[in-house]
């Protein structure tokens, strides 16, 4: 997954994703992560999203690169109301970022 995204091939890289959940084997928090983090830089953010409330929907937490990544698509697309609303969301619940993204 990672070498995928990170060469832009992010639809391999969700082909595969899905070919995992299909399979029975159950995405982690890394594989979200990666996959998050590669929608993100390519501008895939809606997609992005949708996985990320996935993601918490079966109670897997995000880690800070996750969520820095998050923050980083949505100041991007220059949603700033929902970036600040996110960073509000993560700040209440005792969540940490990376400084560097």
């Amino acid at each position: 997954l990672s070498g995928l995204c990170k060469t832009g091939r992010i639809d391999e890289a969700l082909s595969l994703f899905y070919e995992m959940k299909a399979n029975s084997l159950r995405p982690d928090l890394v594989a979200y992560s990666i996959v998050i983090h590669g929608l993100c830089r390519l501008g895939e953010f809606d997609m992005a999203v949708w996985l990320y409330d996935e993601m918490c929907n079966k109670r897997i937490h995000p880690n800070s690169r996750t969520c820095g990544a998050m923050l980083l698509g949505l100041c991007q697309k220059g949603m700033l109301s929902e970036a600040r609303a996110f960073l509000d969301s993560l700040i209440s619940t005792g969540s940490t970022l990376d400084i560097i993204l």
